[in-house]
């Protein structure tokens, strides 16, 4: 019997619109493509996107637009109204500020029923809490066609020029980084995700597999926290990223992303037992009330009642970073790498004395018996998690690395292997001046 055939479930986890907000044509032409505790709940089904207007409202990239864009204003204006409503009423359910909580509410790693990070449960619930942000904003501007913008980071690499200006919605003063600050490029590697043909290795494993780590996948611990901490201020902090209007848009991003994966394995590729499709979760709908929606109702955007504008992302544009002589923290590494194609690997060390900050690290794999052979295999971003929580999580660490084929079979003739690991520093973060003290390192071909 294999991991895949035992898994078992996990447990069970306003004001009106200004006048001037009424049916602007800011989509064109509606596009038709292929497209909260966690678990079973109780309460009433989902069943507000059974009706859709004519057409599928669609998600644009925000980067590729004017600020005075009509699509960019209507979103300025929901994000207006959201925020209107909580400063009037801090708990009314539609307002920003109480849609916000709940990402934080499921960012607990004492509990994984209380965790939507580390694992499986990483894009379905991302994927169901922009679209209840979008379908509350979408009833206070009054546009049945409304849908939120993504942030294609990928092409557009500074954050996008909506996003800033004085008394602007979307504007943020935690950010720790600027207007004309661009995101490095090595950050941005989602082709490597992309290739992955497992979505445990793309999405993230069930946090009840055998290894008792609860592991999340290349997409998130890659490009997804890289982008998080590069903005930093309430976009790199799990209980206030929520709050942060660029939030939605780089998670519609990586649920664009996830539906480029699916186009590309075809959805056989993703888990078709009940202990990933029967899991639910709990929601606020447009009219403030709870409501559950269950995964295997989510996989069909054209259902939930959006689509995106483009299914491409721009690959990288520079080199492979080099490591530098003195530089990372070396550690022996268990295991060897005899399959070819680009397939997934599991490095895993003891979290240590890694820093309670987000760290990003880019990850080298070196030749012990010649230094200079250490081709790069990633950028990651390790992030903090509190003190004897869920099992495994505050006692290693788990990347997911997407090897291509020539570096597996460089990584194949090295006499022995060592793991390189060297911190990134960003503006305003400091990285650890001493070599980060790592332990029983091993790299795996998969979860047993």
């Amino acid at each position: 019997m294999t991991f895949r055939d035992r898994i078992v479930p996990a447990p069970a986890l306003a004001t009106d619109p200004p006048n001037a907000l009424r049916r602007r044509l800011l989509l064109g032409a509606a596009v038709a493509v292929p497209a909260m505790a966690l678990g079973s709940l109780a309460g009433s089904r989902w069943v507000s996107a059974t009706s859709l207007p004519a057409g599928t409202p669609v998600r644009r990239s925000i980067g590729a637009l004017a600020p005075d864009d009509p699509y960019v204003k209507l979103f300025k204006d929901g994000v207006g109204i959201l925020r209107e409503r909580s400063r009037r009423d801090p708990l009314d359910p539609t307002g920003w500020d109480a849609l916000a909580v709940q990402h934080a509410l499921y960012c607990s790693s004492i509990r994984p029923d209380l965790q939507i990070h580390w694992g499986w449960d990483f894009l379905t619930w991302h994927r169901a809490f922009c679209w209840s942000v979008e379908r509350v904003m979408r009833e206070a501007v009054k546009e049945p066609q409304f849908a939120l913008p993504y942030w294609d980071s990928t092409r557009h690499r500074r954050i996008p020029a909506p996003y800033w200006g004085k008394d602007n919605p979307l504007h943020d003063a935690t950010r720790q980084m600027g207007a004309d600050d661009v995101i490095p490029d090595d950050f941005l590697d989602v082709e490597g995700a992309l290739s992955l043909d497992s979505y445990y290795a793309f999405g993230g494993y069930p946090y009840d597999n055998p290894s008792g780590d609860m592991i999340e996948g290349n997409l998130e611990q890659g490009f997804h926290n890289n982008v998080h901490n590069w903005v930093g201020g309430n976009m790199g902090n799990f209980a206030t990223a929520g709050f942060e209007s660029l939030f939605t848009a780089h998670h519609n991003n990586v649920d664009r992303i996830w539906e480029m994966w699916r186009k590309t394995h075809g959805l056989a590729a993703e888990p078709q037992h009940d202990a990933w499709l029967q899991r639910s979760y709990s929601l606020v709908n447009e009219k403030g009330q709870r409501e559950i929606v269950a995964v295997k109702d989510m996989l069909d955007t054209r259902r939930l009642g959006y689509v995106y504008d483009d299914y491409t992302v721009q690959p990288r544009q520079l080199p492979d970073p080099l490591l530098k002589d003195g530089t990372g923290v070396t550690l022996a590494v268990a295991g060897a790498l005899k399959y070819s194609g680009r397939k997934p690997r599991i490095l895993r060390f003891e979290r240590a004395n890694v820093p309670l900050h987000p760290l990003c690290c880019r990850v080298f794999l070196r030749d012990r018996t010649n230094p200079g052979n250490a081709p790069y295999v990633g950028t990651f971003t390790i992030l903090p998690v509190q003190r004897g929580g869920a099992p495994g999580l505050d006692r290693n660490v788990v990347m997911q690395l997407a090897l291509p084929e020539t570096v597996r079979e460089k990584v194949n003739h090295f006499a022995s292997v060592e793991a390189v690991i060297v911190g990134v520093p960003l503006k305003g973060r400091a990285i650890p001046e001493a070599p980060i003290p790592l332990a029983k390192a091993e790299l795996a071909h998969e979860v047993a």
